[in-house]
């Protein structure tokens, strides 16, 4: 995985736009280039992010839909990565050069059925490309799935072992290539005949055949 180092300096109160994106990418486990294939961005894009350079490398037309891909990827809110986005965007520009930029905007905007139109037109197919995105986004989701006692090796002294957990309903389930039934809320439970000694058994979640994520779960019977 590579390793992407930010030298701003923040606070706590006031973290950067790169800090949080880079924060929780490392806490959903992605690489860069994972998380440019589930949102279908640019993995140099992902990087100038988190290098606090976008405004270099992204058009800004585009900056604010792949931050929306990244916040439904990584879970965050994406009101408020707009908000610290735009505040980010404006804090270099001098006061007196961003009253002067409003005004002008005012001037000259006119408001006219074509320029409606327009809007309306854009609006949209923003909300066409917004639900596509969401759509494919959903389709190579990388599943996820716990178990009741997620300790990798555990010591138990009865043979039957009962192990519960739960997964995303849509996915496919197996342990040591045997599919397992899960309900309409991805839950599962099963019983479980333990050898002594070790027991070793292997949980591979796919989903839509593409994504799939194994976990490796230990049990040992006295």
């Amino acid at each position: 995985m590579e390793i992407i180092t930010i030298t701003t300096q923040m606070t706590k109160s006031n973290p950067k736009l790169s800090y949080i994106i880079q924060r929780y990418r490392y806490k959903k486990g992605y690489t860069i280039e994972n998380l440019a294939s589930i949102v279908s961005v640019d993995p140099n894009y992902i990087k100038s992010i988190e290098l606090d350079n976008y405004n270099k490398i992204i058009p800004n037309k585009e900056i604010k839909s792949i931050l929306k891909k990244l916040c439904y990827a990584l879970n965050l809110k994406y009101y408020k990565i707009l908000n610290l986005y735009e505040k980010e965007k404006f804090d270099h520009i001098n006061i007196y050069y961003k009253k002067d930029h409003i005004k002008n905007l005012i001037n000259n905007t006119s408001i006219n059925n074509q320029t409606i139109r327009g809007m309306v037109l854009f609006l949209g197919a923003f909300l066409i490309v917004s639900y596509i995105s969401y759509q494919i986004y959903f389709f190579v989701k990388i599943p996820k799935v716990s178990l009741s006692n997620l300790n990798e090796i555990e010591y138990v002294e009865n043979e039957e072992y009962y192990l519960k957990g739960s997964t995303d309903p849509n996915s496919q389930l197996t342990l040591n290539g045997q599919r397992v039934k899960i309900n309409t809320d991805g839950d599962f439970d099963f019983k479980l005949n333990l050898n002594k000694g070790v027991n070793v058994f292997k949980f591979v979640v796919s989903k839509n055949n593409r994504s799939k994520v194994t976990i490796l779960k230990r049990v040992y019977l006295k």
